[in-house]
């Protein structure tokens, strides 16, 4: 699909030529799966890179059989329909292996990232009330220390190394029948539970069917300039159990009978790794956040990468990124914007609309969306309110787990309330003005700090930064500027004034930081967003 059409015109083509291409399949076990095996058997579907640096490949029909086993060892363990079990992992092959096999039987998996230990796997597990883990050594005593504190009945499984009272996922396997007896489970039943970061509080799961991601299959191809490419074969540094890893590439490339690249990518982030990682695997389609691609600019190598696609999320891109991305790397920036509850809900293609950059792009297809008031009421183009996406997005969760009043709270009159602000153009292209809770109440005027981040972020100083709105007696809140300097830049007087007349220059009047900061680092989330409330806090504690 040609990400270098001219207009909105061809937008809608490309939109409708999705549409009818990734119809609606019986289940996500088939879909990612099974019509593979049968069709391409040998086909590689994930190529495992493991720490000993050693490459495996599994077939299709390998991740069949595989998964067909372990269906089994759920069953043996009383895992029943309905039953959910905790996916505590890294990338690796194990994870697809026990996702499908999960789908085999009717339990539902519960991706959870391995940063969670202590309470926030705590919460995730009872919450869910699983009845199984999977995870691997390093995890294993995070799970061990939840269930000494309950006392919980559920069975755990190592993918690697061994600890008390667990069992061996490959040793299970190996003894397991490759026998399928199953009705195949589709439609509305729960094919994933996956939990928001709980920045808002609690974390919430929401519960995604086999039908609902089987017919926004169209929306995840829009993020990649379609699926099912010629020589396709997908790699991207977060785990496989945020929305964007799980949904947005391992199911959507499974889906299309390309090969998922397995690579647990050494922590913290090096993007020189990264760069070889990428070149020398010849991988072409990628998820990265713009402080990734900040990072890998730095990078003193810049070797020739293969990637057709590349969709970035979490932040809008700023033009020097994308100029780096199309100039040395040699791809074409996608981004997208979503939620856990409902992934992807915009894309923007700059080949479409060169206008759009900056903004949040136009609807993905088959998704509807608004913005209103404070009362659920549509309002005008140009004005901000909170942006809701209809319910007839077919990516859309069917609610949050064992949360009937945070559901009712979200899910309102037919549509989704997303909690982000933003505004619709007169040329339909949304754009993003912050968190309900990001907002900036100064002198009056509501103000968004995205567009202000954008700016700042241009600076040469400028490493990172958070806008936040800090107390001020006259104006309420003031707009401010937290930032990280780059190497060799030392925070001074001259030096805020240089970045606030940097920001006159294409800023509003009542929108540029009239206030700067220095922090020696800025917190940011692990899919790369900056945390503004935990800078904000941590400059209201100082008083």
């Amino acid at each position: 699909m040609d990400q270098q059409l001219a207009n909105l015109d061809d937008y809608k083509a490309t939109v409708d030529v999705l549409i009818k291409k990734h119809q609606p399949s019986r289940s996500l076990a088939y879909a990612c799966c099974d019509q593979h095996a049968a069709a391409k058997p040998s086909a590689p579907a994930i190529i495992h890179e493991m720490q000993d640096g050693r490459t495996r490949i599994y077939s299709f029909l390998d991740l069949r059989r595989l998964s067909i086993r372990f269906g089994h060892v759920l069953e043996a363990q009383g895992i029943k329909p309905g039953d959910r079990v905790a996916l505590f992992l890294g990338q690796g092959a194990e994870l697809p292996i026990a996702m499908i096999a999960c789908w085999r039987i009717g339990a539902i998996p519960v991706p959870i990232a391995t940063v969670f230990a202590g309470p926030g796997l705590e919460h995730r597990l009872a919450h869910s009330a699983c009845k199984g883990v999977v995870t691997e050594g390093v995890c294993a005593n995070a799970v061990q220390d939840y269930l000494d504190k309950t006392g919980a009945g559920l069975t755990l499984w190592l993918t690697d190394g061994t600890a008390a009272n667990a069992r061996s996922f490959w040793s299970d396997i190996e003894v397991a029948s490759e026998s399928a007896q199953w009705p195949e489970y589709g439609g509305s039943t729960p094919a994933f539970i996956i939990y928001t970061s709980g920045t808002t509080g609690k974390a919430k799961g929401a519960v995604h069917t086999h039908a609902g991601w089987l017919r926004g299959a169209p929306c995840i191809a829009m993020m990649h300039g379609d699926l099912g490419m010629e020589g396709d074969k997908a790699w991207g540094p977060a785990e496989w159990t945020w929305i964007a890893g799980f949904s947005g590439l391992l199911l959507g490339f499974l889906y299309a009978g390309s090969p998922v690249v397995a690579w647990k990518m050494p922590n913290p982030f090096d993007p020189g790794l990264v760069l070889d990682f990428l070149s020398r695997k010849e991988v072409r389609n990628t998820v990265l956040t713009p402080t990734m691609v900040r990072k890998m600019r730095t990078a003193s190598h810049q070797p020739k990468l293969s990637l057709r696609s590349l969709c970035s999320l979490g932040e809008p891109l700023t033009p020097d990124l994308y100029d780096y991305l199309k100039n040395t790397l040699g791809v074409t920036a996608a981004e997208s914007y979503g939620l856990t509850e409902c992934a992807p809900v915009t894309v923007l293609h700059t080949g479409f609309m060169p206008e759009g950059f900056g903004s949040l792009g136009l609807p993905v297809p088959l998704a509807e969306m608004k913005v209103v008031d404070e009362d659920g009421q549509q309002i005008a183009d140009g004005e901000i309110g909170e942006i809701a996406v209809s319910q007839n997005h077919p990516m859309t969760f069917s609610g949050y787990w064992d949360a009937p009043e945070a559901t009712k709270e979200k899910l309102r009159n037919g549509w989704l309330h997303t909690g982000d602000l933003g505004y619709r153009d007169d040329r339909g292209l949304f754009w993003y003005s912050g968190r309900n809770d990001d907002m900036i109440k100064s002198s009056g005027y509501r103000i968004g700090p995205t567009e202000i981040e954008a700016r700042v972020a241009t600076h040469a100083a400028v490493d990172t930064v958070a806008v936040v709105g800090l107390p001020d007696k006259t104006r309420g809140q003031v707009v401010s500027a937290v930032i990280k300097l780059k190497a060799g830049f030392v925070p001074s007087e001259e030096l805020s004034n240089s970045i606030i007349a940097y920001c006159k220059e294409t800023l509003e009047r009542h929108e540029y930081p009239r206030r700067i900061e220095f922090m020696d680092d800025i917190p940011i989330t692990v899919t790369g967003k900056v945390m503004r409330k935990v800078v904000k806090e941590s400059f209201l504690a100082k008083g």
